[in-house]
């Protein structure tokens, strides 16, 4: 019988989880899936030690005893360390050792309660309680009454999963409980260097840890390769696209791949994303940072801290948006790849490219969409690059924090005036730190008109927010 431990009481010894894929089956032949496993020592405060392997699992049983048990403590015995001294409480079971390693717990002695079925067995831990919890034959109840306890802790957590799912906007993931270091790491790294914000990326403990990725990405490279021989139009707009990212330092080829400087090395795989829909960029290249050679290997994505969501409510911006005689809605163009990642970091984005029939090898100067931290960088860079304009725009730059969603800008006036004052104020304070907003729609012709004047014709969108024109999604919703 295998041992488990909760997925709770794991992360609270943090105890790094090794990624398992297993069935396991209990009464009835109910089954759950187990999707992680731990490795840790089991010892008391004396000599014994044993090494054991844990499998991970949300909730091992109810309460035990599930009553508490109406017992005199002038009955216990004194001359005995008890493994637990309020064994008659009700707890909550985080750790369950299996029948594997049970005999090897025990030790010589039992002690018997007066007046009692109850028994104390001797064991590396201390005496433990067992047997019946009636005290006498006597006093067994002589009528007994059948009713049913249905525990619906779980259903409850099922419901609250569900809602949590059909909620608005991103969520915080309430597993980590890390995530300050996140926004130390950022603070401590931030630098502010031609037009552009530079930091390191938000490393957990384990990233010694993380492999290289190097044979699974060459096998999907060497099928991407077989794939484009098939399709000429896709080479080229893939290498298009390549050439156009080394074109403006968003890559560069490593000069020395064998011998990096820098640790980790870790390589990612990618493929193109078609989407026809889109108004600007009908392919992306869409890089993998969650790959890894097994479930039993560390990808990228799982040595770094996700960060904390420093979004605004989605749901108060589309409110405020919707509240607006002028509505107006932009985007910033290749938002992540506006940030400038540490040169520390780099060799832990590389990929790889064929030249001429010549395997070379890339990394990523810019922080990129896929990985886990970019979504926190973006937010905080923004956030970070805002601040700066306060004393000067202290009302503009409050509004311009509450209407970012990501790389989205939403937002709007009940004048025209306050409108165009907005929209230019909010191109120029992001053109500083290299961040173009792009995509300009309004709902009226009027601001599309001025903003024509101020030269942003170049940035508009050709669909405006307009009940005779196709309706304009906003945050993909509205």
């Amino acid at each position: 019988m295998c041992s488990f431990i909760t997925t709770e009481f794991a992360d609270l010894l943090q105890i790094k989880k090794e990624k398992i894929s297993i069935a396991v089956s209990g009464l009835n032949s109910a089954k759950i899936n187990v999707s992680s496993r731990v490795c840790t020592v089991v010892s008391n405060k004396s000599d014994f030690e044993m090494q054991l392997e844990f499998l991970c699992v949300p909730k091992i049983s109810s309460m035990i005893p599930t009553d508490s048990l109406q017992i005199p403590k002038q009955h216990l015995p004194l001359n005995i360390k008890l493994a637990d001294r309020y064994f008659y409480r009700p707890k909550k079971i985080d750790v369950l050792l299996g029948a594997e390693v049970f005999y090897q717990l025990l030790r010589f002695g039992q002690v018997e309660m007066p007046n009692s079925e109850l028994k104390f067995q001797n064991s590396v831990f201390g005496f433990i309680a067992t047997g019946s919890t009636a005290n006498s034959q006597s006093e067994k109840m002589k009528y007994t009454h059948c009713g049913l306890i249905y525990d619906c802790s779980d259903i409850g957590n099922d419901i609250k999963k569900f809602w949590q799912l059909e909620s608005i906007g991103i969520k915080d993931d309430p597993s980590y409980n890390e995530v300050d270091q996140s926004l130390e790491t950022f603070e401590k790294t931030v630098r502010y260097k031609n037009n552009r914000f530079e930091f390191e990326l938000p490393w957990k403990r384990d990233w010694h840890e993380l492999n290289d990725n190097y044979s699974v990405t060459k096998k999907r490279l060497d099928s991407l390769v077989r794939r484009f021989k098939n399709n000429p139009d896709l080479n080229l707009q893939y290498r298009e696209t390549l050439h156009d990212y080394e074109k403006n330092g968003i890559i560069e080829k490593v000069p020395n791949p064998e011998n990096p400087i820098n640790k980790p090395v870790f390589y990612m795989t990618r493929q193109p994303v078609f989407r026809d829909e889109s108004l600007t960029t009908k392919m992306r290249i869409v890089f993998d940072a969650s790959s890894s050679r097994s479930f039993q290997h560390l990808s990228l994505n799982d040595c770094l801290w996700p960060g904390p969501n420093l979004n605004s409510n989605i749901f108060d911006i589309l409110i405020n948006f919707r509240l607006n005689k002028f509505a107006f809605i932009s985007d910033i163009e290749k938002a992540f790849l506006q940030l400038t990642l540490a040169e520390k970091d780099r060799d832990a984005v590389r990929f790889l490219w064929t030249e001429n029939d010549t395997l070379q090898v890339y990394r990523f100067n810019r922080v990129l969409f896929g990985v886990r931290s970019s979504p926190f960088l973006l937010s905080a860079s923004i956030k970070t690059h805002l601040k700066k304009f306060h004393d000067e725009f202290p009302t503009k730059t409050e509004c311009l924090n509450r209407c970012f969603y990501v790389d989205d800008f939403i937002s709007g006036a009940d004048s025209l005036q306050d409108a165009l004052k907005i929209s230019t104020q909010a191109v120029s304070i992001m053109d500083q730190a290299s961040m173009v907003l792009r995509k300009w729609t309004t709902n009226s012709d009027e601001l599309r008109q001025l903003w024509i004047r101020e030269g942003l014709e170049n940035q508009l969108q050709d669909n405006p927010i307009s009940p005779r024109a196709n309706s304009t999604k906003v945050l993909g919703m509205l």
